[in-house]
Order: structure tokens, then sequence, then C-alpha cells
């Protein structure tokens, strides 16, 4: 660092630096959208992608967003316990698979919740969910897709959304890529207030 002349009455010399922002900085964001609605029914036109979070320890979606999606596409269950079973090495925390129901609707499945079940800590793993979001990211970009999701990780997982929410904006939104979470009808969004980072 370079020194430079004291203010008037100051013996102390004073330090000068320099700071550049990094190109990343000129990245236009993309834009969180708020739907009401069902998320396995996304709104807009083109490549969709529904992105969701599973467990890493069950093949059967028998809960929340999981279960509304066996039940409107049981086919989307069978693929994933397929390649589970066939998998089982990929089968874990920070891995995503997908399924192409059609040309322009795919599911992500998002490995980023620890167990099933009653715990007495959050299951969801952020920073699983970290590198699922930057897959699904580029996934977005490579087909040139919109994201759609349910508020990801503040049910069945136990996640605060205020901290999902960085998240997406750190992964997807800061790419320029808009996402549009889901809230049903009538069951307006009352999420849990995690008080610890840590799972058990």
């Amino acid at each position: 660092m370079p020194w430079i002349a004291p203010h008037h009455n100051d013996h102390k010399p004073r330090i000068v630096g320099l700071a550049l922002l990094s190109k990343a900085t000129n990245t236009s964001e993309g834009i969180l959208n708020f739907a009401v609605g069902d998320a396995t029914q996304p709104y807009g036109a083109g490549k969709r992608l529904i992105a969701h979070i599973v467990n890493d320890r069950s093949f059967i979606w028998g809960a929340g967003f999981g279960r509304a999606v066996r039940k409107r596409w049981p086919q989307v269950q069978a693929d994933f316990r397929r390649w589970a079973l066939s998998h089982q090495k990929e089968f874990r925390l920070g891995k995503v698979h997908s399924f192409d129901i059609d040309d322009e609707l795919a599911v992500v499945h998002m490995i980023a919740q620890h167990g099933f079940g009653p715990s007495k800590t959050p299951r969801i793993r952020y920073e699983a969910l970290r590198c699922c979001l930057d897959n699904v990211a580029e996934m977005a970009i490579r087909t040139k897709a919109s994201i759609h999701m349910p508020r990801i990780g503040c049910g069945e997982a136990g996640g605060t959304w205020s901290i999902v929410r960085e998240l997406i904006n750190e992964t997807i939104l800061y790419k320029g890529i808009s996402v549009s979470i889901y809230d049903l009808a009538g069951r307006p969004f009352q999420g849990s207030v995690q008080t610890t980072l840590f799972g058990g």
C-alpha cells in the first residue's frame, strides 16, 4: 500500500488502497416472482423446470410436494426410484436428478433433505441445497428454461424461508434467471423460524 502525506496538524501518514469491482457485479439479476397456484401446473410457456427437494433415504415420496408430484405424475416417481436404486453413489445430498415429462416440462429432484419423519432439528441441509440450486441454474441456462418451485425446504424439511430465499438469490437470480415461487390458494405461507443452521 502506498503512503501519502498526513492530514494538516496530524503526524500519522495515510495509506491509500484501490478496490476493483468484480466483473460479476455487471450481471443483471433475475426476478423472484410469487404466485398463487399449484407448482405442478406452472404458469407461462416454453421450457419450464419444476424444482423440489427430496430426502436422501427414501425412494418413495409420501409427504409434502413430493407426494403431489407422485400423484400427478406416477411415472416421475417410478423413474426416480429406478435411478436411485441403480445409482446409489449418486443418490446422496447435493445431487440432482431430472425427468422430462414432455418437451416443455421437466421435474428436477434436489436431494437436500437428510432423512424423513419427525425430527428435533431441521432435516434440510443448506450446503447441499446450494449445490443443487447451482445445478438447476446451469440446467436452466443450458435448456433456456424458466424455473418454478414451491417454497422449497420450508415444509417437511423444516427450513427457514429467509435462508432458502438467500440461497436462491445467490445461485440462480444472480445469474439473471427468474424464479417463480408458488403458494397454494387459501393456504398462506406460515413458515417456521429455524434457530440453528445445524441439523441432527
